[in-house]
């Protein structure tokens, strides 16, 4: 509450036009967090479902020649899980506290555009392909934007 009584106060303090950009910002956030929370639990579940539409035979050789994990991948069961785990969830943690303007909010969204931005370079590393590139793009103007948010509400 007294983060909320904090942001309120700069909120009232600040002229129209700077109030209009603090709302564009958390709601560019949000919207952030719902695009990778909701594109992350697509593709995981369609990975458990239908693992020939997300291109299984294609996959499957590639991440098995990842160094350690390579020799226990034969399906695309575990990515899906890691990206449910490490994408979906926490993305639909931020965005849920984004809507509910939870205290630690801002720092929820950056802690989990930073697992975005981890997740897509290692994916990048094993198997570039622009859908990758976009996510990469997405966590780094969420973190950006986080940091930006988060500032005011430092002490």
């Amino acid at each position: 509450m007294d983060e909320q009584k904090d942001t309120s106060v700069a909120v009232r303090d600040a002229t129209g036009t700077e109030r209009r950009a603090i709302r564009f910002r958390h709601r560019f956030l949000l919207g952030i967090s719902l695009f990778n929370a909701i594109g992350a639990l697509f593709g995981g579940t369609c990975a458990f479902l239908i693992p020939e539409f997300m291109g299984a035979s294609l996959l499957v050789p590639l991440l098995q020649e990842i160094p350690i994990v390579g020799p226990f991948i034969d399906s695309l069961a575990w990515p899906a899980a890691a990206l449910l785990l490490f994408i979906c969830l926490p993305q639909s943690v931020a965005a849920a506290m984004l809507l509910r303007g939870a205290r630690w909010r801002y720092i929820a969204a950056l802690i989990c555009n930073t697992f975005l931005i981890i997740f897509t370079t290692v994916e990048i590393l094993v198997m570039p392909n622009p859908l990758s590139w976009a996510y990469l793009l997405l966590g780094v103007v969420g973190v950006a934007v986080s940091v930006a948010m988060s500032k005011p509400l430092l002490p």
